[in-house]
């Protein structure tokens, strides 16, 4: 027989840290108060002027007559003259109940209720009210916010499935007793400190029990993997399954599978630093990227109303520290972001707040490609003209984070940049931003890389030999290139080009070329592609033959032509 293990998280006191051994004695005590009925403890009620035992009773017992218990359990001797500020002590069975109903605060996408009469599922709206049994879905892209009588709440994330099992008041004492149960999916919850004993604020799964007396944690169950993750934000965490008892202290996480002890408690991916991001957007394009989390195999992003983070707006889960929203409209919002690691906890939250405003679309980068190598004095930045745009906004750092910035021109009217000085060799960054009409900036758009390289210098031409059609040129090896680009034309400006060739060899030849005037130049490739500057153009004679030479050269033909026709004689 499998024995379900029980998770129960506990506000005790505990507020992040390693827990000592009296913290872990009081969380001991705490699991076994919590994992028994609150029927076995005591409300206590402090007498007001006018109070007597008759209408105390009314008040918050089950039934009136009950002030004769009250009176033998309380030890009171006269139950028509109660002294004000006396304590007085109410067991929690005799308290009487009355239905709590829930309110549905926040509908993002798809979530149909099935009421817990019975029936079949139906689309439910912002301000419905829940009863004990309902059961709401949410679909992809879809989340819900339910808030109870004591001000707790829970946000269902996308694909969750929860019902709605317990939800009552205490009279007017103002404990709650509320359980719900998880059948899939993902939960956020936010519970105030418990008012007394009686408080209870229940999650069930199918394997393990959440229990809270006043915290802010997270709770998820996969059916497909039998496993309930349990993450606490502030509070305390203790888990117990087969007969297996683990203190988690808030910052912490622990996932239970069924017929499994608890796992170790694992500590919580640290938060992302989000401290970089802009502060403000345009509608049009809202990017966010943060560096990696070390640890993290994926995040999640969420974004919520500003003034009401019961609202959650967008929700993604992302493969890399980088979210791309969909737009939204001008005003203020709050981006939360937390890294989640191989065993599916997911960390603590970072919170970012930034506005949506009427700014420039920041210009597309055009040149040089992304990654390109290139020479210090070849580099151009060109990029596109966003409609309405005035300037641009030229950031060229040594980090990606731009906070080593060697070039920061804010107010470049052209759509290119040529830096005023050369850069030297290395790795760089650079990123563009639109000034608008207004005068106002936009955000910066997503960064590029270039590298600069030092590009080896020309070779020197050392031996030509031009002969009747044939030219060959030789020049030295230089140990910075790898291979060189040649060029022939007949004109100085290498418009007409007879070739243009890259090789290896420091040495060249063509034939075939007709008497004129040549010019020819080379340049040197480096190892990386780099090619440095053409060489300085030099101009080539190739010689047509001599009369004399024509002269003999016929003659000699012209005897053996007479040969051949004497023979045949």
């Amino acid at each position: 027989m499998i024995v379900p293990p029980m998770l129960i998280l506990s506000g005790a006191g505990t507020r992040g840290g390693a827990f000592h051994a009296r913290s872990y004695a009081i969380m001991c005590f705490v699991l076994f108060a919590i994992s028994t009925s609150a029927l076995g403890q005591d409300w206590t009620y402090t007498a007001r002027p006018g109070d007597n035992l008759w209408n105390i009773s009314r008040d918050h017992l089950i039934a009136v007559d009950y002030w004769r218990r009250l009176q033998e359990y309380n030890g009171i001797a006269d139950s028509d003259i109660i002294r004000p500020g006396t304590k007085i002590r109410m067991p929690i069975a005799w308290l009487k109940r009355q239905p709590s109903p829930a309110l549905l605060t926040q509908i993002r996408g798809s979530v149909e209720r099935v009421r817990g009469d019975g029936g079949t599922a139906s689309v439910v709206s912002v301000g419905a009210t829940l009863q004990v049994g309902d059961r709401l879905v949410t679909g992809e892209n879809s989340s819900a916010t339910i808030r109870f009588a004591d001000g707790s709440r829970v946000l269902l994330q996308s694909n969750t499935d929860l019902t709605l099992d317990t939800m009552s008041a205490y009279g007017s004492t103002g404990m709650v007793d509320t359980s719900m149960r998880l059948h899939g999916g993902r939960i956020e919850n936010e519970v105030p400190p418990a008012v007394g004993p009686g408080s209870r604020y229940r999650i069930i799964t199918p394997p393990a029990v959440a229990a809270v007396r006043g915290t802010s944690f997270r709770v998820a169950f996969d059916p497909s993997a039998a496993t309930a993750l349990g993450e606490v934000l502030d509070g305390a965490l203790g888990v117990s399954a087969q007969d297996v008892t683990r203190a988690v202290p808030a910052g912490f996480g622990v996932a239970t599978k069924v017929g499994e002890p608890p796992g170790e408690p694992a500590r919580l991916l640290p938060a992302p630093d989000l401290s970089g991001l802009p502060d403000a957007l345009p509608a049009q394009r809202i990017v966010f990227e943060w560096p990696a989390v070390q640890g993290a195999s994926i995040y999640r992003g969420q974004v919520f109303a500003a003034a009401d983070t019961e609202r959650l707006l967008q929700e993604s889960v992302l493969t890399r520290p980088r979210a791309e929203w969909q737009p939204l409209p001008v005003g203020e919002y709050l981006l939360r972001v937390r890294a989640i690691d191989a065993s599916s906890l997911e960390g603590l939250n970072a919170d970012h707040v930034f506005s949506i405003e009427a700014l420039a679309l920041p210009p597309v980068p055009m040149q040089p490609d992304d990654s390109a190598v290139i020479a210090a004095r070849s580099l151009v930045l060109t990029w596109t003209v966003p409609p309405g745009v005035a300037s641009f906004h030229v950031q060229i750092s040594r980090s990606l984070r731009f906070s080593d910035l060697v070039i920061d021109a804010a107010n470049v009217r052209d759509w290119r940049y040529r830096p005023p000085e050369a850069l030297i060799p290395g790795q760089y960054f650079w990123r563009l931003a639109s000034i608008g009409r207004d005068g106002r900036q936009g955000p910066f758009g997503d960064p590029r890389q270039f590298h600069i390289r030092v590009a080896p210098e020309a070779p020197m031409t050392e031996a030509v030999s031009a002969d009747y059609g044939q030219l060959a040129l030789s020049w030295r090896a230089r140990s910075d290139a790898a291979g060189y680009r040649l060029q022939l034309a007949r004109d100085a400006g290498f418009s007409r080009m007879v070739t243009d060739e890259k090789i290896r060899a420091n040495r060249f030849r063509i034939s075939g070329l007709s008497p004129g005037t040549y010019y020819f130049r080379a340049q040197s490739i480096g190892d990386d592609g780099l090619a440095g500057a053409f060489g300085a153009a030099s101009r080539i004679e190739i010689p047509g033959w001599p009369l004399m030479q024509i002269a003999i050269a016929l003659a000699g033909l012209l005897a053996i032509l007479l040969v051949v026709a004497l023979r045949r004689r």
